[in-house]
């Protein structure tokens, strides 16, 4: 792969936490919801989450943000700079040490809006056109030798020149990649087969010579924003949310709206209640619903697939070995050697 490519990094980071009110209501539904299995969520409703500590050392701090950001500037070829997209007031004084600690170019820019308005935003504001890597600021075990493999199977070149096929490259992470990598981490939420794969039998369309073959949406992709229909991204992610009755009735507008009354009810049903389809179901719908040509890749890094969400998931990550080898190191050339002693910070 050429060394000569070039992109730019947008971290979504994201708006402010909720309100309290709407923290300890969501906080509620939540316990709801998964109060059959006896499993309350914990989720952080209440708080910023790229600022949350996400250090092994008590007494030392490392915002859940840095990680990425670590890995964007040191390991990763293909990034030539980094923009981050969310709260200025917050990220700004919390981020000094770590900002001073980049050596590529860096920003961080308001989130003021939806989310296609905060990626187009991002994308305006990074200093090389066209396709961009957008990640997640809640993405700590993410490795940046991860996301230059992940740009290398969306690229091909003409010439010399890099060029990318289609709009945007969503990844997604197969049940049996997620299991041989990090089994503790995600459940998975949609049963796809990559197309070759499927039974002719439509009772058994979803199985393989393996069985049911999960997928799960990971926290990257590669788009460029400039070509039109990113704001079907935002309306997507009405559909992906969950399926309550309130939630439906917003798809079931967006569908009329863009045509897919019909044909597409029954497709995002199978997708998204039933959980089950193929790849190209999957990218037949979401390239039309988005307006936008999307295109599936399915990653083999399973770190993709972890965000923080839940105080259990921040537990999950600090009893990751390499994760914590990583954070010394960020601790150390942040704060010097002795991390384990008491910062004043």
């Amino acid at each position: 792969m050429d060394n000569n490519l070039k992109m730019s990094a947008v971290v979504r980071a994201g708006k402010d936490n909720m309100p309290l009110w709407l923290a300890y209501l969501s906080i509620a539904a939540a316990y709801v919801g998964t109060s059959a299995q006896g499993i309350p969520r914990g989720y952080y409703f209440d708080k910023y989450k790229p600022l949350l500590n996400a250090s092994p050392e008590k007494y030392a701090y490392l915002p859940v943000i840095a990680p990425i950001l670590y890995e964007l500037d040191n390991n990763s070829k293909y990034v030539n700079d980094i923009v981050i997209v969310g709260k200025k007031e917050k990220l700004e004084p919390a981020l000094e040490r770590i900002i001073d600690s980049i050596e590529k170019p860096i920003q961080i820019i308001e989130s003021d809006g939806k989310m296609h308005e905060n990626m187009i935003k991002g994308g305006e504001a990074a200093e090389i056109p066209g396709h961009k890597i957008y990640v997640d600021a809640d993405t700590p075990l993410v490795l940046g030798e991860e996301i230059d493999k992940s740009v290398e199977q969306c690229v091909r070149f003409e010439d010399g020149k890099p060029v990318f096929d289609h709009t945007h490259y969503q990844f997604f992470i197969s049940e049996e990649t997620l299991h041989n990598g990090l089994p503790s981490l995600e459940r998975v939420y949609l049963r796809l087969i990559p197309d070759g794969r499927l039974k002719t039998d439509r009772d058994k369309r979803f199985e393989n010579e393996n069985g049911a073959y999960g997928f799960k949406e990971t926290n990257l992709i590669i788009l460029d924003e400039k070509k039109g229909g990113i704001k079907g991204l935002s309306d997507i992610y009405s559909i992906r949310i969950g399926v309550n009755p309130v939630t439906w009735f917003k798809t079931a507008g967006l569908l009329i709206e863009k045509g897919m009354a019909g044909y597409g009810y029954a497709l995002a049903k199978d997708l998204f209640i039933h959980k089950t389809g193929t790849t190209s179901q999957m990218e037949e719908f979401l390239s039309k619903f988005a307006g936008m040509d999307i295109h599936i890749v399915e990653s083999p890094f399973a770190r993709f697939s972890f965000d923080i969400d839940e105080r259990g998931d921040m537990g999950i990550l600090l009893k990751e070995k390499e994760y914590v080898n990583r954070a010394h190191k960020m601790l150390n050339k942040l704060y010097g050697a002795k991390v384990i002693e008491r910062l004043d910070l």
